[in-house]
C-alpha cells in the first residue's frame, strides 16, 4: 500500500490532506489513484492512519481517515550516522539504505583526510535537498514513520560537543586490531550500559587522523571498533554497524 507523509497541521475533521506537490503528482499522474483508493498517511506527530481518498484537486488531495494504524514501525534504538564527507554519488545510497535500516538523522562530517568538500554554502544546501529526497523516498519504500533528517554539515569539535547527546559512540577504525563490534555489544549487555541514543562515526575515504582518534578515544562514552579483516568502503561501514545494532540492541533480533 502506497504511504504519503503529511505535517500534522494537515489533519483536520477526520480529513488527511496531501498537499506537496510532488506527492499530489505522484497520487495523480504516476500512481494514477482514484476516489475510493486506500493509501497509508503518516503524520509528522508519529501517528500513521489509514486513509480512503475521497476528494482531488490539482493543488491537493484529501483521504478519509478510516482508521489508526497501531503497529511500530521505528526501532527503539535512536541511530545517528556522522559521516566523513564522502566523494561523487557515495552518500545518496548511505542515505537510502540507512534509512531502510532505521537510522534517524545524517549529518556530513568534515574530517581531515576527506577528499571531497562543499564548495560554498549554496552548493551544501542542494545537495541536502537531494539527500533529503532520498530519504524520504527510502522512508516511504521501507514503511517508516519518520523520514530521516539530513543535517548541515560539520567539524571535529562540533562532532565533539554532539558526542554528549549519546549513550553509545561507535566510532569504526580500521586500525584497531583490539576491539571487534561482538566484544563491545558483550560489555555493554553483561554491564546494561544505557543505550537508547547511539551515534555511529564513520571516516572519509582517506581515513581518519590519529588525532581526530586520539580526541574521540578520550571521550567517555565512545568504542573505538574494527570490523574484522577486511577493510569496508566508507559507503559499506554505516550499513554494517546499523544492522548488527539493529539485531543486538533493536528491532532486528
Amino acid at each position: 500500500m502506497n504511504r504519503f507523509f503529511i505535517k500534522k497541521e494537515n489533519v483536520s475533521d477526520n480529513i488527511a490532506t496531501v498537499s506537496e506537490k510532488t506527492d499530489v503528482n505522484h497520487i495523480l499522474k504516476v500512481l494514477r489513484m482514484n476516489l475510493g483508493d486506500d493509501a497509508e498517511i503518516c503524520v509528522s506527530s508519529g501517528e500513521v492512519y489509514l486513509g480512503e481518498l475521497q476528494n482531488i484537486t490539482s493543488e491537493s488531495v484529501e483521504f478519509r481517515i478510516i482508521e489508526k494504524i497501531e503497529k511500530v514501525y521505528e526501532s527503539p534504538i535512536n541511530i545517528d550516522i556522522y559521516q566523513g564527507l564522502p566523494k561523487s554519488t557515495k552518500m545518496d545510497l548511505i542515505i537510502q539504505k540507512n534509512t531502510e535500516l532505521g537510522v534517524k538523522t545524517f549529518t556530513a562530517v568534515n574530517f581531515d583526510r576527506c577528499i571531497t568538500f562543499f564548495k560554498d554554502k549554496k552548493s551544501e544546501n542542494k545537495k541536502i535537498e537531494r539527500w533529503q529526497k532520498i530519504a524520504e523516498a527510502a522512508a516511504k519504500q521501507s514503511k517508516r514513520t519518520y523520514i530521516p533528517k539530513i543535517n548541515e554539515s560539520i567539524d571535529m569539535d562540533r562532532l565533539v560537543i554532539l558526542s554528549k547527546n549519546y549513550d553509545l559512540l561507535i566510532i569504526a577504525y580500521e586500525n584497531d586490531e583490539d576491539t571487534g563490534i561482538k566484544k563491545v555489544f558483550s560489555d555493554i549487555k553483561s554491564k546494561n550500559i544505557d543505550s537508547k541514543k547511539v551515534a555511529i562515526v564513520i571516516g572519509p575515504e582517506g581515513g581518519f587522523e590519529e588525532s581526530e582518534i586520539d580526541i574521540l578515544k578520550e571521550l567517555s562514552n565512545s568504542y573505538i571498533i574494527n570490523l574484522g579483516t577486511r577493510i569496508l568502503r566508507t559507503e559499506t561501514a554505516g550499513f554494517v554497524i546499523s544492522s548488527i545494532i539493529q539485531y543486538e540492541i533493536g528491532d532486528l533480533g
